[in-house]
């Protein structure tokens, strides 16, 4: 989350991404499977107003850094949900990006390349402002992990209202209010 990405680089990227979910359709399309397209149609709408809110919510820091955190090298798809009311967030940005950019080394360190790995965070401020982050996939669960996620739980303590983790999940809910 630390490189520097210019317009450029970032339409490139975003073309990219965009051709790629066009060929799907495509695809589904010649096969006759338009339940399918309808499916991931879906998934792009529902992923084009979740970018929008995120954009909206005043913490561009954190919105460039999701938007952009898949072009990286990460053993784990990341996505993001927004359930959100307002735009106030920018207050909480700085906290927001290094928790984030935390929970990123955690992951990039415990899951297992070449696994069907997801994390996602939902930012959530309809009942004041939370984020929660579950991770899907696999992860290594040893003292090590045990570790990292004491230190996360410390460092946030006053944040963090759960935690909960397997070797093939983890749950963590963070209140900012």
């Amino acid at each position: 989350m630390s490189r520097d990405i210019d317009v450029v680089d970032a339409l490139r990227h975003y073309r990219h991404d965009w051709l790629n979910q066009i060929q799907l359709i495509k695809g589904n399309l010649a096969l006759g499977r338009l339940d399918k397209v309808d499916s991931i149609i879906d998934d792009l709408v529902q992923q084009s107003k979740n970018e929008s809110q995120l954009s909206n919510m005043n913490i561009p820091k954190v919105a460039t850094s999701l938007l952009t955190c898949n072009w990286e090298e990460h053993p784990y798809i990341v996505s993001f949900e927004t359930l959100t009311g307002e735009q106030g967030w920018s207050s909480y940005e700085d906290e927001i990006f290094r928790l984030i950019n935390d929970i990123f080394n955690i992951f990039d360190e415990q899951s297992n390349r070449g696994e069907d790995n997801h994390l996602l965070l939902i930012f959530n401020d309809l009942n004041g402002k939370m984020i929660e982050i579950d991770f899907q996939g696999f992860l290594r669960k040893d003292h090590y992990l045990n570790d990292q996620i004491a230190h996360f739980k410390e460092q946030y303590d006053e944040k963090v209202t759960k935690i909960d983790w397997n070797e093939r999940e983890c749950y963590i809910k963070i209140c900012f209010e």
